[in-house]
């Protein structure tokens, strides 16, 4: 999926036009995390190499030893070194893990009766080895690795710091451009990003308030797909607004635009960000001419729009071109990639709310019920989701259950059924002002990110809990 860019083919930082400097593919959601999403027409290529150095690097840091222990799609793979710490004997030592092995800092080994065991990269133990050899040549000298179930990890991710918040605000701000959106203080965004005046766009952490919402956080996991990372724009009362979810844990809301008198808005892009194998199809050059336009329209690009990218493609194109064949199937192949990890905003959030009501639906019937394992087993394994269902039948918030579910169905008056209202709760929830109490049931209160309160912290840790689990489910050994 590419977006047209902002204004008329200019590059948003340094406003010139890409008939004069070269475009760059940028990635709206940083590839190294698993982001799909790209557009060619939001920097320019020496733009781009800034915001490199100056926001993506250090953003990047701070995620390491989250997607550094994950198989996520990636088009690059780079070599990554995670640092983490191991017990031997008792003594913590500095380790790294390079994606495939542990092993730490400075060749480390044990001496038995017999033998010495020998821990370090495989690249330096042939040295170390004879090193070891003539000094214990009566023992045996035997390579051993390390676990990584048994390193730990420190995935502290602070979400005060200027990386963390400039990291977002550049995914905010190309999603908007993406969109089509002109901002009103994109001068001002732009001097932010170069690190030219203060930051003081506004962050808000979400927190969930609203029973059902409570109720799909504590167990997203179980949903599928998990994790994922999820960008929408939306706009409300002048404010233009962004809320950001990476790895289905770190959840914010970017207010990008205090002043947006642009028309309403509302997009979502959702992705599965785990890595699935590719299968690449090949055919015939005079076979794919009689069907070119079938493969178009599956993959939604109408011919005239590949007209446009392919001119713009041979105007940009310096050396090494691909043929007009080559190109168009090298643009079906990625676009068929992409359309694998995108995934309905909505259609997710109506199989969310789905699963929750069916679980307080059934509590009183089936749970601690011996005859019916199999819906205790699907719908109540999960202790806090328990512990959040006895809540509303002990303190009877059934108007309360109601109220929640009216913001996601309504009845059809000419069909007298329900149905789905295609909205994503996050928009309906988004509120920065105090709420009325009569409606506190409604929406998500928010509080502001130099003032985080201890259940705000509460709730972030839980969601990293729960990331850091599924990956030691899933990727250690």
């Amino acid at each position: 999926m590419k977006g047209k860019g902002f204004g008329v083919g200019k590059c948003f930082l340094c406003m010139k036009d890409f008939n004069v400097v070269k475009p760059h593919v940028e990635h709206i959601i940083h590839n190294a995390l698993g982001g799909q999403l790209k557009c060619n027409h939001i920097l320019c290529e020496d733009c781009g190499g800034k915001l490199n150095e100056k926001v993506d690097k250090k953003f990047l840091e701070l995620f390491k030893p989250i997607y550094g222990r994950m198989n996520l799609r990636k088009d690059r793979d780079k070599n990554i070194k995670i640092k983490g710490q191991y017990y031997f004997n008792n003594k913590l030592v500095d380790v790294i893990f390079d994606g495939k092995n542990v092993y730490p800092k400075k060749p480390y080994y044990f001496e038995n009766i017999n033998e010495i065991l020998v821990f370090c990269n495989k690249k330096v133990y042939k040295n170390f080895k004879k090193k070891l050899e003539k000094e214990f040549p009566f023992k045996k000298i035997i390579y051993k690795k390390i676990p990584i179930s048994e390193v730990e990890f420190e995935v502290d991710i602070n979400r005060e710091i200027e990386e963390y918040k400039l990291g977002l605000l550049k995914m905010a701000t190309e999603f908007a451009i993406f969109n089509n959106i002109k901002l009103s203080n994109f001068r001002k965004i732009n001097n932010i990003l170069l690190k030219k005046i203060k930051n003081d766009i506004e962050f808000v952490h979400f927190i969930p308030f609203g029973i059902i919402d409570k109720l799909i956080e504590i167990q997203k996991n179980d949903l599928s797909p998990y994790p994922f990372h999820k960008l929408m724009i939306f706009n409300i009362n002048k404010k233009l607004i962004v809320y950001i979810e990476l790895f289905s844990t770190f959840q914010e809301f970017i207010i990008l635009d205090n002043n947006y008198t642009g028309e309403n808005i509302y997009k979502c892009y959702m992705q599965k960000i785990l890595k699935e194998e590719d299968y690449e199809i090949s055919i015939d050059n005079r076979r794919y001419y009689k069907e070119r336009n079938l493969y178009f329209e599956a993959i939604g690009i109408p011919l005239d729009e590949v007209e446009k990218r392919f001119e713009a493609y041979q105007e940009y194109c310096e050396n090494n071109c691909l043929d007009r064949f080559q190109w168009e199937w090298k643009l079906i192949q990625e676009e068929n990639r992409k359309r694998k990890y995108s995934t309905d905003c909505f259609d997710y959030i109506k199989r969310a709310v789905g699963m929750v009501i069916n679980q307080i639906n059934f509590f009183p019937i089936v749970y601690n019920n011996t005859t019916s394992k199999y819906l205790n087993e699907r719908f109540f394994s999960n202790n806090c989701v328990v512990k959040e269902i006895k809540k509303i039948y002990k303190e009877e918030k059934f108007i309360e259950i109601i109220k929640n579910v009216s913001i996601f169905y309504h009845i059809n008056q000419n069909l007298y059924q329900e149905e789905f209202i295609p909205f994503n709760f996050r928009k309906i929830f988004y509120r920065i002002n105090k709420v009325n109490k009569e409606k506190k049931y409604y929406y998500i209160k928010t509080g502001r990110l130099n003032k985080i309160s201890s259940f705000q912290k509460r709730y972030f840790n839980f969601k990293l809990e729960i990331l850091e689990n599924y990956i030691r489910a899933n990727y250690y050994e």
